[in-house]
């Protein structure tokens, strides 16, 4: 399993005791810097040239240096999950939800849920995925009609 597919270890932490809620629910996790940038140079690998890559992993770099801007921004993001029950809330709901103007379910739904697969050879998986590919196509054609 690739970086970019992991789960978020959301239930192997203490619940949280916030004074606004008290629901014994826990803390959305906080990755660290580290992991964050490495999910994100996991993920991109795939999508961009060799010499790409390599000027992005420059980036990365430069930006989680020791005392850089990704440190600063990471310890925002610390104090901000101590003083909320969910950190991440405001971010998403307003950047996915209510400062979009795109139609939702196109543009910010992050899943596509399918029937389970049972796949017996591994070309049944890439007639599946070139079939998905084909009619996402089709549909796009459709719309942009």
């Amino acid at each position: 399993m690739s970086l970019c597919t992991a789960e978020m270890p959301v239930l192997d932490r203490e619940p949280s005791r916030d004074s606004g809620g008290g629901d014994g629910l826990p803390k959305l996790p906080l990755p660290t810097l580290k992991d964050t940038l490495d999910m994100y140079l996991s993920c991109m690998k795939h999508l961009l040239t060799e010499e790409q890559f390599n000027k992005t992993q420059h980036v990365v770099k430069q930006f989680g240096a020791p005392g850089g801007v990704g440190e600063r921004l990471q310890s925002k993001l610390m104090e901000r999950r101590e003083n909320k029950a969910n950190w991440v809330y405001e971010y998403w709901m307003n950047d996915m939800y209510l400062n979009n103007r795109l139609a939702l379910p196109v543009n910010s739904s992050p899943v596509m849920v399918f029937p389970q697969q049972h796949f017996r050879a591994p070309i049944d998986s890439l007639r599946f995925a070139a079939h998905m590919i084909s009619g996402v196509l089709e549909y796009k054609t459709l719309l942009d009609s």
